[in-house]
């Protein structure tokens, strides 16, 4: 338990970030969860789509932030660590998602803000929130919610692109999410593929392989501030005053004349 199996340059941090925003851990094990069903994606391709560019050729995965339940702090990773940070023992496995889909999924993770249903994402997803005003009943912390605004893949070699609604994308997740937890219900009955190992496992052969983890912050998930929403409104109805006031200057003046 106490044996080295890797080492950190940099501090996972707490797991209460990850219920608000991108967090390094979630980052990590995202990544790692990614990685342990890339190699059944090919395998396990659907046939009859409609053609092949509207398969997405990578592996994308969602880790629930309220899975994530401890810091690692730099220095050496033991599996003590991973025990802690990912306590519950679920099975990963895969299934394949449309991207109307997926969006329908990202729409719920926002309706989670601040809670333990929030999503963390893997390296070929990048997700864009806005901030809402929260509500007037005083509680802040409970009524602010977030809307999506834009949903982003990389797939293969390919740019970064929005998610097509008719897409297909293979998508990565565990056994809590795929029987509908923290109200997911939408993944449900997806034919999921149980690939065997739980996500202590994975993340434990994914540090090993790396050796090293150097995973920080990479703008996988962004949170748009109310105020920056309302700032568009607002410039705009500065612009429209003023031009209503010049209109009325002029008709001033010309009545003068």
């Amino acid at each position: 338990m106490s044996t080295p199996i890797g080492f950190t340059e940099v501090d996972l941090e707490a797991p209460d970030v990850c219920r608000v925003t991108e967090c390094s851990i979630g980052n990590l094990v995202a990544d790692a969860m990614a990685s342990s069903v890339e190699h059944g994606r090919a395998l396990a391709q659907p046939t009859g789509t409609s053609s092949e560019s509207a398969v997405c050729n990578a592996s994308l995965a969602l880790v629930l932030g309220g899975n994530i339940r401890s810091s690692i702090i730099s220095g050496n990773i033991t599996y003590a660590h991973i025990l802690s940070t990912l306590p519950f023992t679920n099975q990963e496995g895969a299934i394949w998602a449309s991207g109307r889909l997926l969006l329908d999924v990202f729409r719920h993770s926002a309706a989670l803000y601040r809670w333990g249903g929030f999503l963390q994402v893997s390296s070929r997803l990048r997700v864009t929130y806005q901030q809402q005003q929260p509500s007037k009943s005083g509680d802040h912390h409970h009524h602010q919610s977030l809307v999506l605004k834009k949903l982003e893949a990389r797939c293969g070699n390919h740019p970064w692109t929005e998610v097509s609604p008719d897409g297909l994308y293979h998508l990565a997740i565990n056994t809590y999410l795929s029987s509908g937890g923290d109200n997911y219900t939408m993944l449900m009955g997806r034919n999921w593929t149980d690939y065997g190992f739980s996500d202590v496992d994975g993340l434990t052969r994914y540090i090993k392989r790396l050796d090293n983890v150097t995973v920080g912050i990479e703008g996988r998930i962004t949170v748009l501030s109310a105020e920056a929403n309302g700032s568009g409104k607002s410039s705009a109805a500065k612009l429209w005053n003023t031009l209503v006031n010049f209109v009325v200057a002029a008709v001033l003046i010309l009545q003068l004349i």
